[in-house]
């Protein structure tokens, strides 16, 4: 499948662009298959240098249009002399950095054709058709890849740092355990004595670890209606359990949702922009993960102890405390192979209730 019939308008002339911290520049705009491309010559008595300016189609994640001046247009054509003016139109591109991108376009035709263009560029159903599938720079090798087989490198660079653990693939394909082990088990919710040998093995001699719950207490305790629950201090004397609430769901999305709405936002005073900031709570969220991936940290690194991440589903939350704690302690994931092989490991492979959230796709607005 081809991507030309997608562009209904391949240049445009006099395009002037407005750019964040940039100032906005006035040039000749092409659509190609997968940019968008403004050429801008140097001008004479201005600030205006020669440049380039470069997006990808799969970097918008939503196009709105306006078009200006349209009575002055109608007058034109109600005219018999012909005076009048032209009408000319912006095309808004919010970016999925929270860049905000306006094309003033001089022409009203020409504005709902570069919309359209961009509208259908970004939003391609077929994985296959995106840029990298045709990016062939001159001089190029193509590497071996993204190693697949990443979680058994990670076990085996565990293994050679201790000899308490051996390696084996007698849960292949998760034949034996289908997930890890609750503290509450069975439908009277009886004490799990197979976990407690688990956690206290794990130990490895030390005196005591600690169970950081992401939940609320009140939560968790709660929790044990559904067959889940929480660790009793009294079965699990040499652990030490400690509360840190992260926020998930719901109120992660109205706050990236505020978020997002802010950094939009163009006709803002900085007080009131700092102001909606805030409100969104989004740093927040932000500061209290690294925070608590700065305490597992802590707990390794200085105490020398186990540390068990507890939360709900063992899903997104959790991951997010360990990813960041093991960003913290190993120069190794802080490379690129080893931030990918993170990334393998720790979410890709790992066999829980993944919840990736995405924000809109190529909408098209106006």
């Amino acid at each position: 499948m081809e991507l030309s019939h997608l562009i209904q308008t391949s240049q445009v002339e006099k395009v002037r662009v407005c750019c964040p911290l940039m100032p906005s520049v006035t040039g000749t705009l092409c659509v190609s298959s997968h940019h968008l491309i403004l050429s801008a010559q140097a001008v004479e008595d201005t600030k205006q240098e020669k440049c380039e300016l470069w997006l990808l189609h799969c970097a918008v994640d939503s196009v709105e249009k306006s078009v200006h001046n349209i009575g002055m247009l109608k007058s034109k054509e109600n005219n018999k002399d012909g005076e009048g003016g032209s009408s000319s139109g912006t095309v808004t591109l919010k970016c999925k950095d929270l860049q905000v991108i306006q094309l003033e376009i001089p022409d009203m035709e020409e504005t709902f054709n570069v919309a359209r263009s961009v509208q259908a560029l970004s939003s391609l159903d077929n994985i296959s058709l995106s840029y990298p599938f045709f990016f062939r720079p001159a001089g190029c090798k193509l590497g071996k890849g993204w190693s697949r087989d990443t979680m058994e490198n990670f076990y085996h660079k565990l293994k050679a740092e201790t000899d308490a653990w051996r390696l084996s693939d007698v849960n292949e394909n998760f034949k034996v355990l289908l997930r890890s082990a609750q503290p509450l088990v069975g439908p009277n919710h009886h004490f799990s004595e197979d976990d407690e040998n688990l956690l206290n093995a794990a130990l490895m001699g030390q005196s005591h670890g600690f169970i950081i719950d992401v939940r609320y207490e009140q939560e968790a305790k709660q929790a044990r209606s559904s067959g889940g629950g929480t660790e009793n201090k009294d079965r699990y004397p040499r652990w030490s359990i400690l509360y840190r609430s992260l926020e998930r769901g719901q109120a992660l999305q109205r706050s990236l949702t505020r978020l997002v709405g802010t950094c939009y936002e163009t006709y803002m005073g900085r007080n009131h922009w700092l102001s909606n900031l805030q409100a969104s709570q989004w740093l927040s969220h932000i500061k209290e993960a690294l925070s608590l991936a700065g305490l597992a940290a802590e707990c390794i690194e200085r105490e020398g102890t186990c540390v068990l991440v507890h939360g709900e589903e063992g899903a997104n939350n959790t991951l997010l405390v360990t990813s960041l704690a093991q960003l913290i302690l190993s120069p190794d994931c802080r490379t690129m192979v080893g931030y990918q092989e993170l990334i393998e490991h720790e979410w890709l492979q790992v066999p829980s209730k993944l919840l990736f959230i995405h924000i809109t796709e190529g909408r098209s607005l106006g």
